[in-house]
């Protein structure tokens, strides 16, 4: 069995120039600017971590045309050679980490939701979350177990929706 590690790192670092009316006392762009950042936050999981990361991703790319459900229990994961494909079954497993990523060519949404029978709750009961063109959105559990549901027979689609021919980047990391 192969291994799987997982390492993110996540920083934002904004600032805002204030016009010299706005403040006075600030004689220079650099003593009427402002920086905003907040703490950064890095992450490595894998099988020693918390929470441990145990079952290789589950990576799709989906093109768009009706819905295309996701079946945690038997969904394609990463192989290789890039050819060759296999399965990933992440039952009894919680989702640790996730990527969801459109490109800005996307003429619209695409929608992540709790399949229609046996839905994953990956964002809580009844939620789903729109991924519009140019958006990534990133989590990652860190430093605590996951609270997400394990992956079962009755928890384990995830449909995705959107304009045909739009196209989203799935990657999902499970563990305990």
């Amino acid at each position: 069995m192969s291994n799987t590690y997982l390492t993110a790192a996540l920083s934002l670092a904004g600032s805002e120039v204030f016009s010299a009316s706005e403040a006075p006392s600030g004689a220079s762009v650099s003593q009427r600017t402002l920086a905003v950042t907040g703490a950064d936050m890095t992450a490595s999981l894998d099988a020693q971590s918390t929470p441990k990361l145990e079952v290789s991703p589950i990576v799709r790319r989906i093109t768009i045309s009706g819905t295309t459900t996701i079946d945690l229990t038997a969904a394609a994961g990463a192989a290789l050679p890039i050819a060759a494909s296999r399965t990933i079954d992440a039952s009894g497993k919680k989702l640790v980490a996730v990527r969801l990523s459109c490109p800005t060519t996307n003429a619209g949404a695409v929608n992540v939701a709790p399949g229609a029978s046996n839905g994953y709750a990956m964002f809580g009961s009844g939620n789903d979350i729109d991924i519009r063109p140019g958006e990534t959105l990133i989590a990652i559990i860190n430093a605590v177990a996951s609270s997400k549901p394990a992956v079962s027979g009755s928890a384990k689609n995830l449909d995705v929706t959107g304009t045909t021919n739009d196209v989203i980047l799935v990657e999902l990391y499970f563990g305990t």
